[in-house]
C-alpha cells in the first residue's frame, strides 16, 4: 500500500483497526516454569491451572480489571482455567462490578445471554476460558486483559483481535491490551504481536 509500511498501519489510520495501547503487567512470581517443561512449546492446563492459583498475580489482575472498569472500559479477560475465571468473576462481583465468565461447560441459552448483556452494556465485564478466542462478536469491547499466559503468537494475537475492531468495522477509535507478562513462568511479552506480521511485510 503506498505510503504504508504495513497493511496494519493503513488499517488503522483507515480506521477499520483501533488506536491499541499496550499495558504490561510485571510479576515475577514464586515458581518458574522452564522451556522444557512446556509441551507442545505451550504451558499445559495442569501449568495454567496453578497459576491461576497465585495470590499475589490474582491481586494485580484485580485491581487492574478494577481500574479499567472504573475508567468505563468494556472488558473481555482472558483466565488461566475454568477455576480462575470463576475466581476472578466472583471477586469482582462482590466488590459490586457486573461480571460474569463464559466457559466450555455454560450452557448456550445461559452464554447467550451473557454475550447480548455484554454487547448492550448491562454486563462490563466477561471473563472466560478458552472459549472466546475466536468466532465472538463484541465490536465495542474496549479493553483485553489476557491474565493467562501463552507462548503461541497466535492465540495471543486472536485474543486481541477481541477489541482491535475499528469505527469503520463497527468497533471503537482506541483499545487496551492488558498483559500480565510473568517473567518466572517463562511468558514473553507479546504485546506488540504485530510487529512481528509487520516483518513479513518488508
Amino acid at each position: 500500500i503506498d505510503g504504508f509500511s504495513n497493511p496494519v498501519d493503513y488499517l488503522r489510520q483507515e480506521g477499520y483497526l483501533a488506536e491499541q495501547e499496550t499495558i504490561r503487567i510485571s510479576y515475577e512470581g514464586t515458581k518458574r516454569i522452564l522451556e522444557s517443561d512446556l509441551v507442545a512449546g505451550d504451558f499445559t492446563k495442569e501449568q495454567l491451572a496453578a497459576i491461576g492459583k497465585d495470590a499475589e498475580r490474582n491481586l494485580r489482575i484485580l485491581m487492574s480489571t478494577e481500574a479499567e472498569a472504573k475508567n468505563g472500559g468494556r472488558i473481555i479477560l482472558f483466565a488461566c482455567s475454568v477455576a480462575h475465571a470463576k475466581l476472578l468473576s466472583g471477586l469482582l462481583k462482590l466488590r459490586g462490578y457486573t461480571a460474569a465468565c463464559v466457559l466450555g461447560s455454560t450452557k448456550s441459552y445461559v452464554r447467550e445471554q451473557y454475550i447480548a448483556d455484554f454487547k448492550n452494556g448491562s454486563l462490563q465485564i466477561l471473563i472466560n476460558f478458552g472459549v472466546l478466542t475466536t468466532g465472538f462478536d463484541a465490536p465495542k469491547a474496549n479493553v483485553a486483559i489476557i491474565a493467562r499466559p501463552t507462548q503461541s503468537l497466535v492465540l495471543y494475537s486472536q485474543m486481541v483481535g477481541r477489541v482491535i475492531r475499528g469505527v469503520k468495522a463497527n468497533g471503537t477509535e482506541s483499545c487496551r491490551v492488558v498483559t500480565v507478562v510473568d517473567q518466572q513462568y517463562g511468558f514473553k511479552d507479546l504485546s506488540e504481536s504485530f510487529d512481528f506480521w509487520d516483518d513479513l511485510w518488508e
